[in-house]
């Protein structure tokens, strides 16, 4: 175990290891930067982000603007489904290493990106991320023992608070642990936040090769897992996320 990190005992999550957990958060991190800083202000993960700034926009008659926030939110909504439908029994036996395959596609959906960024309408780009963000954090859920999101900072922040109250309040070496996971994951997303940005002012829409690399290091560190041991997931009897 790495930090002391308990295994996941669910098996209807990947079997994560720590490592693919933080060059997720790095990616995500990196992901919600760059489109607020090279696609016109908006977020590649944070919908809550969007969804004020379309208010904003809404209040202030920017019809156009608002129109911008409201294709992440409408593409990360499609995303989320296309993962459920992924944990339907007979799509799931028929998709050969599905954990593996969504971040085959998510590399491909970058890499697109990267090379006809300059030549796409700005709101394509803003969608494909979008997508792909949502099939990340919908599908890769756990990091070590802890459910965690790669693409969104808030849960983890209030994770790690709360377990830091409880590891100096009650001594408890479970929720030290618990809090030292979240703090990791949280800076990783600050890390690849900052990257994000210093990278699409330095490079533009030619940033995004980066998160290609991130997450094909994912994929490296995953089969990795998988090869050293790692149980691939069997999912039972399917029921919808809010259930899990």
């Amino acid at each position: 175990m790495f930090l002391g990190w308990g295994a996941v005992t669910s098996v209807r999550t990947v079997v994560e290891s720590p490592w693919v957990g933080l060059v997720l958060a790095v990616s995500g991190g990196f992901l919600d930067a760059y489109t607020y800083v090279a696609q016109g202000g908006v977020f590649a993960n944070a919908m809550t982000g969007n969804v004020v700034l379309a208010a904003v926009s809404l209040s202030q008659h920017a019809w156009g603007e608002a129109l911008l926030k409201c294709w992440p939110i409408l593409a990360y909504a499609a995303g989320v489904c296309a993962s459920e439908a992924l944990r339907l029994p007979r799509v799931w036996a028929a998709v050969r290493r599905p954990y593996l395959a969504i971040l085959g596609l998510e590399m491909l959906v970058l890499s697109a990106g990267a090379l006809n960024a300059d030549r796409l309408p700005q709101p394509w780009v803003v969608v494909g991320i979008g997508f792909v963000a949502a099939l990340q954090t919908t599908t890769f859920r756990r990091i070590g023992a802890f459910a965690y999101s790669s693409v969104m900072t808030t849960g983890n922040l209030r994770s790690f608070a709360c377990a830091s109250f409880h590891a100096v309040a009650r001594r408890d070496a479970q929720q030290q642990r618990k809090a030292l996971v979240y703090a990791s994951v949280i800076v990783c997303f600050f890390a690849g936040a900052l990257l994000g940005a210093g990278s699409a002012h330095v490079f533009g829409n030619a940033a995004l090769w980066l998160p290609v690399a991130l997450v094909g290091t994912a994929v490296a560190l995953l089969v990795l897992h998988l090869r050293a041991g790692g149980a691939a997931p069997r999912p039972p009897a399917w029921h919808p996320s809010p259930r899990d």
